[in-house]
């Protein structure tokens, strides 16, 4: 649980929590907690009324109030007491799903991928995102055959990144890297190309 991102969390408290609490908790403990998850439930619909707002306003400000009579003053922290004001976020910004940043958070793996350097971090993640989505935005413009078109596309599915080389000049070859077969070594010999020991092929 220590590692779990936000949308785990959530997760947790909406579909798992209860079930998985029934009967360990006190039943007074029990029943404050169903306060705070029903709340959350609510705020987080798409469509959600003034007094359903202040419904979970007052069931928020009950939960806050209990933990410190049913667990004591230490857990009675900053993100703890940030939770009574989660209905005034939402009376300004609308629901919490229309809010939360969990597309960002699930990108995070992505971008630290594309770090090669201490130095200049942000810019790396800018410079390589931006070149990324240049590329995929030109796909259908800079050729008329659809499986040209397709294959490029193809290119960014997860499936097909994981596996990936880069080389020294900042290009990444994808696919898994194998020894050359016969043909390819021949071919290679054929060239005058003296280093076949330090090739290798990216099947895609």
């Amino acid at each position: 649980m220590a590692k779990w991102k936000a949308s785990e969390w959530e997760s947790w408290l909406l579909f798992d929590s209860l079930p998985c609490l029934t009967g360990i908790l006190k039943k007074e403990c029990f029943d404050s907690y169903c306060l705070f998850v029903s709340s959350i439930f609510k705020l987080l619909s798409g469509k959600i009324s003034e007094r359903e707002i202040l419904e979970c306003e007052l069931h928020l400000l009950q939960f806050v109030g209990e933990c410190q009579q049913f667990y004591g003053k230490g857990v009675m922290t900053f993100n703890l007491h940030s939770m009574i004001h989660i209905p005034k976020s939402v009376r300004q910004s609308g629901p919490l799903c229309s809010s939360n940043t969990f597309i960002f958070e699930n990108g995070i793996f992505n971008y630290k991928l594309e770090i090669n350097a201490a130095h200049g971090v942000s810019q790396q993640i800018v410079s390589s995102t931006l070149k990324t989505n240049h590329v995929r935005n030109n796909i259908d413009n800079a050729t008329e055959s659809t499986t040209c078109r397709n294959y490029c596309k193809n290119l960014f599915l997860p499936q097909y990144l994981t596996n990936y080389s880069r080389i020294s000049n900042g290009a990444m070859l994808t696919g898994a890297a194998n020894e050359p077969n016969s043909r390819i070594s021949f071919l290679v010999r054929d060239l005058n190309i003296e280093v076949i020991h330090s090739i290798q092929v990216f099947s895609r």
